[in-house]
C-alpha cells in the first residue's frame, strides 16, 4: 500500500497537469519547437536539395556544414546562457536588466561570429581537408564554405534577439520570422541550384547564397519587427550597456561555462564526423540522410527543454524554489514520452520518404541510413530525457558548471575514444559503432538525476546583480 501510494504520488508529480500549466508549456513549446525545426531545415534543405546531384557533393556540403554546426552549437550555447539570466530577470519583471542582458549577449555573439567566418571564409581549404580526404569534395566544401560564412553575422543577431523574446514568453515572432526565411530559403536553393524560376544554375554556391540571403532577411525581420511593436528587445542602445561590473561579470562566467559545454560538445560531434570520414563518401552520404529525418525529433525535443528553461528559470527568479522543481519534474516527464513519440514517427516514416527524397542515391547507402535511423529511434526516450535533465533543468536553474561535467566528460571520456578506435583500428561497422555511442546517454541520466535529486542545483543569478548600485 505505502509502495502503491508513493508511485501515485510520483505519477502525479510529473504526468497530472493542469490546464493552466498545460496552455503555457504549449504556448511556449510549440513556437519554438517549430522555429528549431526551421533553424536547422537550413543545412538539412541543402542537404536535401544538393543530394540531387550526387552522393560526393551531398558529401562536401554535409561535411563543410560540421563547421556550421559548431558555430550554432556555440551560438546554440550562448543564447542557453542568456536565457538563463534573461527569464530570471523576466520572473522579477526586471526590464533595465533584460536589456542589458541582450547588449552583452549581442556583442558577445558577434565577436564568435567574426571567429568563425573566419575559419570558413579565410581557411576553407584546411576546414575541408580536416573533414574529407577526397580532393573533389574538398573543392566543393571549400565553395560552399567561402559563402555561407556571412551567413554567420545574420544568425547571432537572430538567435540573440530570439532567446530574449523567448525568455520574455514572446515566442511567435521569432517562428513567424524564422517561416518566411525558410520559405526563401527553399525557394532560392531550387533556383540557385537547379537553374529554375529564371535564376542561374549554380550547384552548391547556389545552395550558400539562398542560405545567406534568407538568414539575412530572418534576422532583419525578428529586429524590425521588434522596434515597430514595440517588444522587450526594442531596447535603445544606452540602454544594452552594462552598469554593474558584478552583472558583467556574473554573466561573462555562466554564459562562458555554458558556451564551452556546447563547443566542447560540439567539437565531439566534429571528432566524430572526422573518424566517420575516414569510412568513406558512404558513411557520410548515409549519415547525412538520417540526419534529415532526425532533425524533427531533435527539433521537438529541444523546444520542450527551451520553454522548461523559460519556466525553470521564470521560478527561479521568482524565488519559488518548489514550483520550479515541481516545473521541471513534470517537463522531465513529458519529454520523457516524447521521446517515444518521436521514435514512432522515425520507425513509420523514414522508409517511404526516405526514397522519396533521395531517389538517385545508391541502394546501399538508403539501407546504412536507414538503419542508422533505426539505432537513433531506439535511443531518443533516454537522450530526451538526459538532454531535458542537462538543457532545460540544471542550465536554466544556473547550475551551468555541473551541467557542462555531465554532458561532456561521458562523450570525452567514453565516446570519442570509443569510436576512434572501433573505427580506426578495428574497423568496426558504422552502426555497431553509434549502438556503443549512444550508450553514454545512460551515463549522463544517471549522474544528472542524481544531481537534479540532491535539490543542490538551483542558483538565483540575480540576487547579487540587481543588489548592486553599480
Amino acid at each position: 500500500m505505502i509502495i502503491q501510494t508513493r508511485l501515485r504520488a510520483w505519477l502525479r508529480a510529473r504526468f497530472l497537469w493542469d490546464r493552466a500549466f498545460t496552455q503555457s508549456v504549449t504556448r511556449l513549446a510549440l513556437p519554438i519547437f517549430f522555429q528549431g525545426l526551421i533553424m536547422y531545415s537550413f543545412s538539412l534543405i541543402d542537404n536535401v536539395m544538393v543530394g540531387q546531384l550526387g552522393a560526393t557533393e551531398m558529401a562536401a556540403v554535409t561535411q563543410a556544414n560540421r563547421l556550421t554546426f559548431l558555430w550554432q552549437t556555440s551560438l546554440f550555447g550562448l543564447s542557453g546562457g542568456t536565457v538563463a539570466f534573461a527569464s530570471q530577470y523576466w520572473g522579477k519583471r526586471d526590464i533595465p536588466h533584460i536589456h542589458r542582458v541582450l547588449g552583452m549577449a549581442l556583442c558577445t555573439a558577434l565577436s564568435f561570429a567574426v571567429v568563425f567566418m573566419f575559419l570558413a571564409i579565410g581557411m576553407p581549404g584546411l576546414v575541408m581537408r580536416i573533414l574529407l580526404p577526397e580532393p573533389v569534395a574538398q573543392a566543393l566544401g571549400v565553395s560552399y564554405l567561402r559563402i555561407v560564412g556571412w551567413a554567420y553575422l545574420f544568425q547571432a543577431c537572430t538567435q540573440i534577439y530570439a532567446a530574449i523574446l523567448k525568455s520574455t514568453e514572446r515566442v511567435k515572432m521569432p517562428m513567424f520570422a524564422s517561416m518566411i526565411a525558410i520559405v526563401t530559403n527553399t525557394t532560392l536553393n531550387y533556383g540557385l541550384i537547379f537553374g529554375r524560376l529564371g535564376l542561374p544554375r549554380m550547384g552548391i554556391p547556389g545552395a550558400a547564397i539562398a542560405t545567406v540571403l534568407s538568414t539575412a532577411l530572418e534576422a532583419t525581420l525578428i529586429i524590425s519587427i521588434g522596434y515597430v511593436r514595440r517588444y522587450i528587445t526594442a531596447a535603445r542602445l544606452s540602454a544594452m550597456i552594462p552598469r554593474e561590473i558584478e552583472l558583467l561579470r556574473r554573466y561573462l562566467r555562466v554564459v562562458s561555462t555554458v558556451i564551452a559545454n556546447e563547443f566542447i560538445w560540439g567539437l565531439g560531434m566534429a571528432m566524430y564526423s572526422i573518424v566517420y570520414g575516414r569510412i568513406g563518401q558512404s558513411a557520410v552520404a548515409a549519415i547525412s540522410i538520417a540526419s534529415t529525418f532526425e532533425a524533427v525529433s531533435v527539433a521537438l525535443m529541444r523546444g520542450i527543454n527551451a520553454a522548461c528553461g523559460v519556466l525553470v528559470g521564470k521560478q527561479v527568479g521568482a524565488g519559488l524554489r518548489e514550483e520550479a522543481n515541481k516545473v521541471a519534474q513534470r517537463l522531465l516527464g513529458a519529454n520523457f514520452c516524447a521521446g517515444f513519440l518521436c521514435a514512432g514517427f522515425l520507425l513509420t516514416l523514414s522508409h517511404t520518404m526516405m526514397r522519396r527524397l533521395y531517389p538517385v542515391v545508391e541502394p546501399e547507402i538508403l539501407q546504412l541510413a536507414l538503419r542508422i535511423v533505426w539505432i537513433t529511434a531506439s535511443f531518443l526516450p533516454i537522450n530526451a530525457f538526459s538532454s531535458t535533465l542537462i538543457v532545460g533543468i540544471l542550465r536554466a536553474a544556473g547550475d551551468t558548471t555541473c551541467a557542462l561535467i555531465i554532458d561532456t566528460a561521458p562523450e570525452w571520456l567514453f565516446g570519442v575514444p570509443i569510436v576512434a578506435c572501433m573505427v580506426l583500428l578495428f574497423h568496426w561497422s558504422l552502426p555497431l559503432v553509434l549502438v556503443i555511442l549512444h550508450c553514454g546517454s545512460f551515463i549522463k541520466s544517471y549522474f544528472g538525476y542524481t544531481r537534479f535529486r540532491s535539490g543542490r542545483w538551483i542558483h538565483n543569478l540575480t540576487i547579487m546583480a540587481s543588489s548592486d548600485t553599480g
